[in-house]
């Protein structure tokens, strides 16, 4: 029961929110979904942040991507050891790349006092989400290995399943 509830019905109460809310929050307060400006506060730092994190979530987030929409590519190109070590060193590289760019922007945010004046608790809470998330993915990729054929053999058929609405997490229990 509590299995159906994790992997069933969270994802798609999670989908009807955002949908829900992004539609709720267009209609109300169009344009409102933004943070102030503070480029022309103090480039450097937010030069090389903002270039470090995009680069890094970018790539992972296209590896991820392949990973769903071709996982017995995934699997048979990393079944060679030397092919999937390539592909786990490179995916951890940019994680640290992105973790070092978000960093980079924290320390922007809290040690300039011009730009702690425009931050909001929101943007906060953003920032904290992130590192978080980023985080946790370097986490997971060190302390257990070989992710990307445990995403293209478990994963990656538990989210097709979940937009075919035809949920099934067997594979997730392996």
């Amino acid at each position: 029961m509590f299995n159906n509830f994790i992997f069933i019905g969270l994802p798609y109460m999670a989908l009807l929110m955002f949908l829900v809310g992004s539609i709720i929050r267009y209609r109300t307060r169009p344009f409102g979904v933004s943070s102030l400006s503070s480029q022309f506060l103090e480039t450097r730092m937010l030069y090389w942040g903002s270039h470090a994190f995009h680069i890094g979530i970018v790539v992972l987030f296209f590896g991820h991507l392949i990973g769903f929409l071709f996982p017995g590519g995934v699997i048979s190109f990393t079944g060679q050891p030397t092919r999937l070590l390539i592909i786990e060193i490179s995916a951890f590289a940019f994680g640290l790349l992105s973790l070092f760019g978000i960093v980079t922007l924290i320390i922007r945010r809290i040690s300039n006092l011009k730009l702690q004046v425009v931050t909001s608790k929101m943007d906060v809470a953003v920032y904290v989400l992130i590192l978080l998330q980023v985080l946790s993915g370097l986490w997971i990729a060190y302390f257990n290995r070989w992710g990307s054929v445990w995403f293209a053999i478990s994963l990656a058929p538990y989210l097709k399943s979940l937009f075919l609405l035809n949920p099934s997490f067997e594979a997730l229990a392996a």
